[in-house]
């Protein structure tokens, strides 16, 4: 039978687990190429489309939204559909959205005019947070403890702009997680590929993205919800840092996973109606309350590999070897009938 599933393949992206996946379980798929002029032709007799589409490249973040829908125009299912997509790796427009739909989100101001931030800035209350629209891994997210600082942030992003990627601050980050100047070269290479799709992006400028500092016991979660699954991770924050996010340090609760937290995952999950989306919270010191603070359709993809199960939705807890970026592609062939 001809394919009737296209991938679009990607090393060090959950495509390359969906290969993995596909190959091992022998399901017929088809590779293709979003930047040939002929898409059309290419997904001639697909029926699921597979793209997990990488926020570093400027190039598909220019065609990501138009060549899905161009699929789905043609009665192709996308993973992920305009549900999952159209917020991925902008804070801003999560901002706007979450709290449109009620979700638990720190208490966040946008502003668009220096001039508001400015009157904002005569009562804040100290600290809060500034996050620019696009980043990962805690990067572009900043902890401003003065009037001095948030005005000498703003005043950047009103006037020449913030660069979404800064080589000095990936290499600082990175020295400071490995604690090891041997790994320098290696880390300098990196910073240089990075930055060779980063810099394409255009620098981040008129608006300031305040949120309320949650203070927390120096950890955050992340949940992956796919389908009727959750699966939890308790991510570490470094020393001298205070996101979580990109620190590569983390535990794995299991069962042990707080049941509330679990609950308010499925819960966001069903308001927004996807199929598989990865919830990162924090939880406040004090009271205990839990605060969505991001949600992507993708992530790091071999992240939630040392999960040892998962919760149903009737936070019920199963051990079990199959992983959420499997059950998720399981889920879409099968409701494709594809398998």
């Amino acid at each position: 039978m001809p394919a009737q599933i296209a991938l679009v393949y990607k090393p060090r992206t959950l495509s390359e687990k969906w290969k993995e996946y596909l190959e091992k379980n022998k399901v017929s798929f088809r590779l293709i190429n979003v930047f040939e002029s002929n898409l059309k032709e290419q997904l001639d007799g697909i029926r699921l489309l597979l793209w997990s589409f990488d926020h570093t490249d400027y190039q598909e973040s220019l065609i990501a939204a138009s060549a899905c829908k161009t699929a789905e125009n043609l009665g192709i299912e996308v993973y992920p559909n305009h549900n999952e997509r159209f917020f991925y790796n902008d804070k801003l427009t999560q901002a706007i959205y979450f709290n449109s739909i009620g979700l638990p989100i720190p208490e966040t101001k946008i502003y668009y005019e220096l001039s508001h931030f400015s009157t904002f800035l005569k009562n804040a209350q100290f600290p809060f947070i500034i996050k620019l629209r696009k980043g990962a891994g805690s990067e572009n997210v900043f902890f401003i403890r003065s009037t001095a600082e948030a005005k000498k942030l703003s005043n950047k992003l009103f006037h020449k702009g913030i660069s979404v990627f800064r080589a000095e601050n990936y290499i600082k980050k990175r020295i400071k997680k490995e604690r090891n100047l041997f790994s320098l070269p290696r880390i300098m290479r990196r910073s240089y590929l990075i930055d060779r799709h980063y810099n394409k992006f255009p620098k981040e400028s008129g608006y300031v993205l305040v949120q309320e500092h949650i203070q927390n016991e120096g950890f955050d979660y992340r949940v992956v919800v796919t389908g009727k699954r959750a699966y939890v991770a308790k991510r570490i924050v470094l020393q001298h840092q205070f996101g979580a996010s990109g620190s590569g340090l983390a535990e794995y609760p299991n069962e042990d996973s707080p049941q509330k937290l679990v609950e308010i995952a499925f819960n966001i999950h069903q308001k927004m109606n996807t199929r598989c989306m990865s919830y990162d919270f924090l939880q406040e010191a004090d009271s205990g309350k839990f605060y969505l603070i991001e949600a992507n359709y993708t992530y790091a993809h071999t992240s939630m590999d040392p999960c040892k199960g998962y919760f149903d939705s009737d936070l019920t807890w199963h051990f079990s070897d199959e992983k959420p970026d499997e059950h998720l592609i399981h889920q879409l062939i099968l409701n494709q009938g594809l398998n």
